[in-house]
């Protein structure tokens, strides 16, 4: 009788599982690719092995951008005896491994600052009995987290509209309280710019708005 293979997968890596963005993917790649031997890699190999598939120039960028900030090794490739200045395809390894992808320059930190925001709030609303929008910014801040009032209140009502949180303030009451009705994955939903939230664990997507209502927005 064979015997079963062990997981080679961290219960951590199996909660992260779902809708992944391109830098997450590449990044989650080159994971897969340093197990490997050899382990170093092309932009080439990374971007065949993404799926799905990314563009080649995002591919190439991002692996320099994890050079920039030291979780890659880069290898120049060695110049090509009668071919003038040309070079061989650089190689990478992985110098610094992490579950999620490194931040590096100014947007994609901000991204990442407002990404970890919203894993904080998501995290804190499973733990917390009942909370309030002020108590949620509250139980998300912690060390360089920073989560303001109004940005709890705002992603907790895109929830409130997509059915992941519910409202339970009593009648009369001054401020208003949620509480999470369903659980649905270690990754927090997207509340996007194209008003809509995106349940990254199911695929989901709930519109914040009527198509008539962004429409009327274009005048």
């Amino acid at each position: 009788m064979k015997k079963a293979q062990p997981n080679q997968h961290s219960k951590r890596e199996i909660e992260l599982a779902g809708l992944l963005t391109p830098r997450e993917r590449v990044w989650a790649t080159i994971r897969r690719f340093s197990k490997r031997k050899p382990a170093d890699f092309t932009a080439l190999e990374i971007q065949e092995a993404c799926l799905p598939l990314v563009n080649f120039t995002t591919v190439r960028n991002l692996l320099d951008q994890f050079a920039q900030a030291g979780a890659l090794a880069k290898q120049a490739g060695e110049i090509m005896p009668g071919k003038g200045n040309r070079r061989t395809t650089p190689t990478y390894q992985l110098a610094q491994d992490a579950l999620e992808p490194p931040a590096s320059g100014r947007g994609n930190k901000a991204a990442h600052a407002k990404g970890v925001g919203r894993l904080a709030m998501w995290r804190a609303m499973k733990v917390l009995k009942t909370f309030s929008a002020a108590e949620l910014a509250q139980a998300a801040s912690a060390g360089t987290v920073r989560v303001a009032e109004s940005s709890a209140a705002a992603y907790v009502n895109a929830l409130v509209t997509a059915g992941l949180v519910c409202s339970i303030a009593p009648v009369g009451a001054t401020r208003k309280r949620y509480r999470l009705v369903s659980w649905t994955g270690a990754r927090a939903p997207l509340f996007t710019a194209a008003k809509c939230v995106v349940d990254r664990n199911t695929g989901a997507v709930t519109l914040l708005a009527t198509a008539q209502e962004m429409v009327d927005e274009q005048d």
